[in-house]
């Protein structure tokens, strides 16, 4: 049996973390019913597989071993009318809260198998793995309805446009005491023999934009609150960005240059230097290269 999310929300301060599952989605016939139980943080029962690769016997055994050590569990069914009148998808999460309204302790987490509607009362992770760390991405979270077919009400999602949000990946900021964590740029020599903007890195949604209008440079690994100064080698002040966020912000961790400087005038190819320092005076500082 593997605890790896449960270990994690453990950690996180979670204490009644519940699974919840369905069975019976697939069948031809029959209800729809799903499970859901809170297991102790030193739980250990070998043999615990999913159910379709269990002989009946020995998941009967499973059974009887998990209700007598879980600390809470319950069981949600829908009938056949049920699903016949509201579609499997609506079926399925009503299932979901009848097992939840049934359980005699609170969740404070639910890990489920999934996509499903659930409980607005509940906090919901969705994991979205093979992501590039330091590119930025757009995530929107949208509402649906499936509608009602004996009544021919269609189905209707909200639109993704209405509040999609700019996010990096990796906008983990780790403070820890004493320590200043280190600041990056990227790309880091600017090339513009590259052809960033051709292979998708610079000025998406922005094709009406001249090429020397859509360039940027990355800072990335900031502390929420901090100030970026980029000088010459010569010491002339270039450009002086405020970077201020709310560490939970999406954008919180990373700010991009658009290589103007601050009289608003492209800069030219050559090597620079960056100074970064945060709300409590501590300071990085790194170089800069760019080839035009």
């Amino acid at each position: 049996m593997n605890l790896r999310y449960e270990n994690k929300l453990w950690k996180q301060g979670y204490d009644n973390i519940a699974g919840l599952d369905e069975a019976g989605r697939g069948s031809w016939a029959g209800p729809l019913v799903a499970g859901i139980v809170v297991l102790p943080r030193k739980f250990k029962i070998q043999g615990i597989n999913d159910s379709k690769q269990l002989a009946p016997l020995k998941r009967q055994k499973l059974f009887l071993q998990i209700i007598k050590n879980c600390l809470g569990w319950s069981v949600g069914i829908v009938s056949h009318t049920e699903i016949d009148e509201l579609g499997i998808i609506r079926a399925n999460s009503l299932a979901f809260e009848k097992a939840i309204s049934k359980i005699n302790i609170e969740p404070d987490y639910l890990i489920i198998d999934g996509v499903k509607i659930f409980e607005p009362s509940y906090e919901y992770e969705f994991v979205i793995d093979s992501l590039l760390p330091n590119v930025p991405y757009f995530l929107s979270v949208t509402a649906f309805d499936y509608g009602a077919f004996t009544t021919g009400i269609q189905p209707l999602e909200s639109s993704i446009l209405l509040n999609a949000k700019e996010i990096y990946p990796d906008n983990i900021w780790d403070e820890e005491e004493n320590e200043v964590n280190n600041v990056y740029v990227f790309p880091n020599p600017y090339r513009d023999d590259q052809w960033y903007r051709l292979n998708g890195f610079e000025g998406l949604g922005e094709e009406d934009r001249m090429r020397d209008r859509v360039r940027k440079v990355t800072f990335g690994n900031l502390p929420p609150q901090c100030t970026i100064k980029i000088f010459s080698l010569d010491g002339d002040l270039i450009q002086e960005i405020d970077h201020e966020f709310d560490k939970d912000d999406p954008l919180s961790s990373y700010h991009e240059w658009d290589l103007i400087s601050r009289n608003v005038q492209i800069i030219v190819s050559g090597l620079y230097y960056w100074v970064v320092e945060d709300d409590k005076g501590n300071t990085q500082i790194g170089k800069l290269t760019i080839l035009f």
